[in-house]
């Protein structure tokens, strides 16, 4: 793991587990959010971030049942999501956003 990489307290993991029929994907996902108890937010910071997790998680769903979200995010990661990829099972995301991830 790189630098970057390793779990900090005040972490949120987003974990996407895949339903698997098989060895294929059915299509299906089950969405968890994990946050440490150990965190060293407060307790305003942690419900705020706890409502970011939550639209974040939204999208998903909101994508599936409708085109018109789907392709506004579809486009939005086409133009400015960049992926990159190591030796590692990490795919790092650079949303080059104008804010840098202070939204």
């Amino acid at each position: 793991m790189g630098k970057n990489e390793h779990i900090e307290k005040s972490d949120v993991l987003i974990r996407i587990r895949p339903e698997i029929d098989g060895s294929e994907w059915t299509g299906q996902v089950e969405l968890f959010a994990i946050l440490s108890s150990d965190t060293l937010l407060n307790d305003k910071s942690v419900y705020d971030l706890e409502y970011f997790v939550e639209l974040v998680l939204a999208s998903i769903p909101a994508m599936n049942k409708d085109p018109y979200i789907y392709n506004v995010l579809k486009s939005y990661a086409e133009k400015k999501m960049g992926k990159e990829r190591d030796n590692s099972n990490v795919i790092k995301l650079n949303f080059n956003s104008e804010t840098e991830g202070s939204a």
